[in-house]
């Protein structure tokens, strides 16, 4: 903060530059898990500009990909988190954190988290262990959400094996992971087939009516 006199005259204009504006909002990309323990934190429904600040300059977890986290309107003494909510490229979901009230000033949390693409990620309830093998997991309200390793797709609740081929050492447990060879796409007994009205052809899947030359 500073400040400058001009004279006009016998006027004095005292112009104030202050940045304190940029101090009432919290504007950052961090990995998903960095925001949710600040939603799982003790002091959540009662915080200060001060801690917050102190809480987001921390490193903290490892992702695939960040997602951008605001908070907005922080110039009074102490806070409640309110609600927490996650955008997703096709989806919104919010969360309620502080429920009671009381004479903290409310606010939420958005988190955007769009770079993330379909098929990418996983949320499914867990009330006691939020871990998923082949993905980065957070947990949030009895709610885990999982962002798969990269080459992994999200079938259900789990990340698995994705782009596998025809006749790769790799196996299947789901049609959506058989898409290493143009027209396969089915998965039979943990091996990558060719659709129906293709064969198997010297590792291809060819038109039904066609054999090999």
């Amino acid at each position: 903060m500073f400040s400058y006199c001009s004279y006009f005259e016998d006027m004095i204009v005292l112009v104030i530059h202050d940045s304190v504006a940029n101090w009432t909002d919290v504007n950052g990309e961090f990995c998903l898990d960095r925001p949710f323990a600040f939603a799982n934190e003790q002091s959540k429904c009662q915080f200060s500009r001060e801690f917050v600040d102190v809480f987001f300059n921390h490193t903290y977890g490892q992702c695939r990909n960040e997602c951008k986290v605001h908070i907005n309107g922080l110039y009074g003494d102490t806070y409640s988190l309110r609600k927490v909510n996650v955008n997703f490229i096709s989806e919104t979901t919010t969360f309620d954190i502080c429920l009671q009230s009381t004479i903290n000033h409310e606010r939420s949390m958005n988190i955007n988290c769009s770079s993330w693409k379909n098929g990418e990620y996983a949320i499914f309830e867990a009330h006691h262990v939020c871990r998923e093998s082949n993905a980065y997991c957070s947990s949030i309200v009895n709610t885990c959400i999982c962002h798969c390793l990269n080459g992994y797709i999200a079938v259900g609740r789990h990340c698995l094996k994705a782009n596998v081929t025809l006749g790769s050492a790799c196996t299947c447990v789901a049609d959506q992971q058989c898409t290493g060879s143009s027209f396969s796409g089915l998965c039979s007994d943990g091996n990558c087939k060719c659709q129906r009205g293709y064969r198997f052809i010297q590792d291809k899947c060819l038109s039904g009516n066609l054999s090999p030359g």
